[in-house]
């Protein structure tokens, strides 16, 4: 009878045991899934400012009303330049936006690019 006592103490006590880790590794996996949570949230944050920005300029160039089909069509051209003319697109590009950038300083109130 006392061994019986003693391997259910010993049950008893290995299932508190790992019932502890249990909960340990509940744990561990509960913060392992909100640091993975946060990383996509985080990296959905910079894609979606990514694409606010880059929507940004396409309204600065176009203004809201223009055409997906239109709009893809450019930028399937641009695509297919050479790289010549893919860095003379961007140093038109990069003079408009700082065009742009100066119009914004103090004492402007402009919000549309003059091209």
């Amino acid at each position: 009878m006392k061994s019986l006592e003693r391997e259910l103490e010993n049950l008893e006590a290995e299932y508190l045991v790992l019932a502890k880790k249990k909960h340990r590794l509940e744990r561990q996996l509960l913060l392992q899934e909100k640091a993975e949570n946060l990383e996509r949230k985080i990296q959905r944050k910079a894609r979606n400012r990514r694409v606010y920005q880059k929507g940004g300029l396409v309204e600065l160039v176009f203004g809201d009303t223009v055409d997906a089909g239109f709009l893809v069509g450019m930028l399937l051209a641009g695509k297919a330049c050479s790289p010549e003319q893919k860095v003379n697109l961007k140093r038109q590009g990069d003079k408009k936006i700082a065009k742009f950038e100066q119009q914004k300083k103090p004492g402007k109130q402009s919000k549309t690019v003059q091209i």
